[in-house]
């Protein structure tokens, strides 16, 4: 399936946004994407869904769990006939400096694959 990784230069640029808003316009195609947060310092995601992030996406890639992926999805609100499911971060200070460790990264590319898996578009 198909994957994009967009890397923003600094916080506040707009890559969230534009990555959210990709999600969404392939959405409207029928088909299902994941997005998944990697910006654990800005964690700007999380300002897109609503509820509690109990685990987020920090916490399946800090900790070592069997948690499936599904468990940190929060589903976009987005008129679409596809899904935009979102695996936002929710670090405190402590989880953000082990998320950036060789291990996580490592866990986090699992978490893509999961989601690669099952979803028709990642980003």
């Amino acid at each position: 399936m198909p994957t994009a990784a967009l890397a923003g230069a600094t916080g506040g640029a707009g890559t969230t946004r534009l990555v959210v808003e990709t999600a969404a316009l392939v959405a409207t195609t029928g088909r299902d994407v994941a997005v998944l947060d990697a910006a654990f310092a800005t964690q700007g995601l999380a300002d897109h869904v609503e509820g509690r992030l109990d685990p987020d996406l920090a916490a399946l890639v800090t900790d070592e769990t069997d948690t499936p992926l599904d468990d940190a999805l929060v589903d976009l609100r987005a008129e679409t006939s596809g899904r935009v499911a979102c695996a936002p971060a929710s670090a405190s200070f402590e989880q953000l400096a082990r998320a950036k460790a060789p291990a996580a990264a490592e866990r986090f590319a699992d978490r893509v694959r999961e989601a690669d898996a099952a979803f028709d578009a990642v980003g």
